[in-house]
């Protein structure tokens, strides 16, 4: 290797890049200089690997007491922004629903009030049979057929395909599941 300058691995060097970048005598940063920074280790990231593959720097390391290994970085707070389309409630069709049929999850029967105390009383999701994306347009609903109270874990379950489970479905499975642990 003829520039063996440096023995430190693409870890090291991107490590050692977006610390400096980072301590640029700020300590609040907006979400443009956060983006930046990661800019910056990106690149450094790209630097290091270039440099590696020119056999300029050296790939085996001992780490340095209270470093982790190369690629073992567990991150999360990155800030994107996510453009959805929302469908409006109605807070009153909400209310006569769970006027008519309570605020304990008509599949699994748990009531927060119950669980929680007085401080959860009257929460629960209100699962829309028919979603609201399907009509992708302002329409009528009746509370009482076309809604019903779940709690959010079954509320979950219930769209974790497409089209969504039933309620009957859900109630099946529960079911099941039950039957397996007798």
């Amino acid at each position: 290797m003829p520039y063996s300058w440096c023995p430190l691995g693409p870890h090291r060097i991107r490590l050692f890049l977006t610390n400096v970048a980072g301590h640029s005598g700020h300590t609040d940063m907006d979400n443009g200089s956060i983006g930046r920074l990661n800019a910056i280790g990106h690149a450094a990231e790209r630097v290091a690997e270039a440099l590696q593959s020119l056999g300029w720097v050296e790939t085996s390391f001992q780490l340095m007491p209270g470093e982790m290994p190369e690629k073992t970085e567990l991150t999360e707070g990155a800030v994107y922004r996510v453009a959805v389309t929302a469908y409006e409630r109605n807070p009153i069709a909400r209310r006569k629903c769970l006027a008519h049929y309570g605020s304990s999850c008509v599949v699994c029967g748990f009531d927060f009030k119950a669980m929680y105390g007085q401080e959860a009383e009257g929460f629960i999701h209100v699962h829309h049979i028919r979603m609201l994306s399907e009509t992708g347009k302002e329409h009528e609903i009746d509370p009482v057929k076309d809604l019903r109270p779940v709690c959010p874990n079954c509320h979950s379950v219930i769209h974790l395909k497409a089209p969504p489970y039933s309620i009957d479905e859900l109630k099946d499975m529960l079911t099941a599941q039950k039957g397996l642990r007798s």
